[in-house]
């Protein structure tokens, strides 16, 4: 949900201890990555177990060494190593399955009801997390009774795996009201902090310390992430010996407080580096360094997180256009002509992972140049880069993402309809095909040699024409003639250029003019609150000379030419504003993009 921000600080609750404190959490021992469930999609050849009454609900290896091998049930359950790149992710290992429903089997000799809380649970979404999600999406909400946690709504699926097998569970109950079509419901469940005190509290039944413990952390504003927000908004947080980098209460709440690492922190006060600074961005809002502190909560390892912070704090930072100046790293097996990994996001990435041995130093980088590092989140195909690294961290084998980055990292991504100078192009002069829509579709086709282009580069505008589902089809139709004819394919193609040519490029032509006039507008009522400041100002300290000064259209009884000015100005980024707002620009670009998506 949407949360007031007010309370300020690194506690969220100000309340007194409850009279009998929870345990501290017991120290985890060191886990390796290859020990890593596998809790997150992930389409990297591994053997996944099932039993023979629920063969589609998969278990990892490492939940089944860890909780079903040396148990009378190690052969109810069949290992099989799939490598057919579909998705799959392990949902044993929750608090409802580890710590009750395999208790409840070893006690009676029964899978049973195991395996109908596996099936059912199956059926149910998992967590969207902090992002949210609608109510056309579907999920049923709880809440605590009696609004004793005000705001908290919990999603059906950590209802199941958290809070059902907890003794605060007949505190909450389903949520009594429908959720609003037009807004977004996010779980709190997913808030780390009150993951963690649920854990540390119902082991000793404090329901009122969790009550308010969670209700603190509700309160408290959320990170900014990636952007940058007022630094008086909120207390901020550093390493006692890093004062220019800066934590917001929100994540020190969920990823210090508890970890053991609280005394290397100190509350912010001014920094030389940093007392000009009026907006401040979080340190572990950032991917890189968040992502580095998950694995070192999951390892129980923070020496991971405090190596990403420092080379974070050293530089370069990692710019998606390009970085001066850092050390970059490749695959080891491979060496990827374009792959390029920056220091950076060695450090909070490839060495958290414990996958350092198959990296090393990238050869032949000049100094001055400014590679792109492909695990930048704004890279193009950045999401999966990240998932095959993902796929090897749990794999600890990189063949996937070796396999990848050699046949892509080189290969611009196609921008679609987007004009390109100076690019390389396939195909046709009635139908370009950028590298990417030719290496993933036509090459080794009938037609793909009969292309007078054959990656060239061309010094004028045009667009990639093969993106289209529907050319991709009138292609495939073209190869299977006998013999094969593009003639009908480029002469729709041409079709398709000119309704481009009238739609898309006059709908960008309005949508420039739409910027450009809300930037007239911008200035004319900067000109108006300039003036009517000076002639207010003129006339409160000098009076006025008994003269009023008007102008048709605009108004009269200004007491000087300033005000008439400012009222002018004013009138006139009304009207730019009305021309703006007229929804008739708006109506006509949606008209334009139909009838563009007509032939797309």
């Amino acid at each position: 949900m949407h949360h007031p921000a007010t309370p300020q600080g690194s506690s969220p609750s100000s309340s007194q201890p409850p009279p009998q404190q929870p345990p501290a959490p017991p120290a985890k021992a060191p886990i390796t990555a290859e020990t890593a469930c596998i809790n997150i999609a992930s389409s990297s050849p591994a053997t996944w177990y099932s039993h023979r009454d629920a063969p589609n609900i998969h278990i990892c290896s490492r939940c089944y060494v860890g909780y079903l091998r040396d148990t009378r049930f190690r052969d109810d359950f069949e290992g099989k190593f799939l490598d057919d790149g579909m998705p799959r992710a392990c949902r044993f290992s929750t608090p409802r399955i580890q710590k009750h429903l395999l208790a409840t089997a070893a006690q009676t000799g029964s899978l049973g009801e195991l395996l109908h809380h596996m099936k059912r649970r199956a059926t149910i979404p998992n967590c969207k997390g902090v992002e949210g999600a609608r109510a056309s999406e579907g999920i049923k909400w709880f809440n605590a009774r009696d609004n004793a946690i005000p705001g908290m709504v919990i999603c059906e699926g950590c209802w199941e795996d958290f809070v059902v097998v907890s003794p605060f569970a007949p505190r909450f109950q389903p949520v009594g009201y429908p959720q609003d079509e037009k807004t977004i419901w996010a779980c709190d469940m997913a808030v780390p902090y009150i993951r963690k005190e649920l854990d540390r509290r119902d082991v000793v039944g404090d329901w009122t310390g969790f009550a308010a413990e969670a209700g603190g952390r509700l309160q408290i504003p959320p990170c900014g992430k990636a952007q940058r927000v007022p630094r008086r908004s909120r207390k901020w947080l550093c390493p006692k010996d890093m004062p220019s980098v800066v934590a917001c209460p929100a994540c020190f709440c969920d990823h210090v407080v508890g970890s053991g690492e609280e005394d290397r922190w100190r509350e912010w006060t001014d920094d030389p580096k940093l007392q000009y600074a009026d907006n401040f961005i979080c340190a572990l809002g950032q991917f890189g360094i968040g992502l580095a502190m998950s694995f070192a909560e999951d390892r129980n390892d923070y020496s991971l997180f405090w190596g990403a912070l420092v080379k974070a704090a050293e530089g370069p930072e990692c710019n998606p256009e390009g970085t001066k100046g850092a050390t970059w790293y490749t695959l080891r097996d491979s060496d990827p002509r374009d792959f390029f990994v920056c220091g950076l996001c060695y450090a909070a990435l490839v060495e958290p992972m414990g996958m350092r041995n198959f990296f090393m130093r990238k050869p032949g980088v000049a100094p001055d140049a400014a590679p792109r590092c492909c695990l930048n989140p704004r890279f193009p195909r950045f999401m999966t880069y990240l998932q095959k690294l993902l796929d090897g961290y749990f794999a600890q084998n990189t063949d996937s993402l070796s396999a990848f980055a050699v046949e892509y990292a080189g290969l611009p991504q196609c921008k679609r309809y987007t004009l390109l100078k100076d690019a390389a192009w396939y195909g046709w002069p009635e139908c370009t095909i950028c590298p990417e829509c030719y290496h993933e579709f036509i090459r080794g086709t009938a037609l793909a040699n009969a292309m007078p282009y054959q990656g060239g580069r061309w010094e004028t505008s045009t667009m990639c024409k093969m993106y289209s589902r529907r050319m991709r089809t009138l292609y495939l139709e073209a190869c299977a003639k006998n013999p094969p004819d593009a003639t009908e394919m480029l002469a729709y193609s041409e079709h398709r250029t000119g309704v481009y040519v009238r739609t898309i490029m006059v709908a960008q032509r309005i949508l420039v003019q739409q910027r450009l006039a809300l930037g007239e507008q911008q200035r004319l009522n900067a000109q108006s609150l300039f003036y009517t400041s000076i002639g207010n100002a003129h006339a409160n300290t000098v009076g006025s000379s008994g003269w009023t000064y008007g102008a048709a259209g605009v108004g009269y009884g200004f007491e000087n030419s300033m005000q008439l000015d400012g009222a002018r100005y004013g009138k006139q980024a009304r009207e730019v504003a009305a021309s703006v707002t007229s929804g008739s620009a708006t109506m006509q670009v949606a008209e334009l993009e139909r009838q563009w998506e007509m032939v797309e």
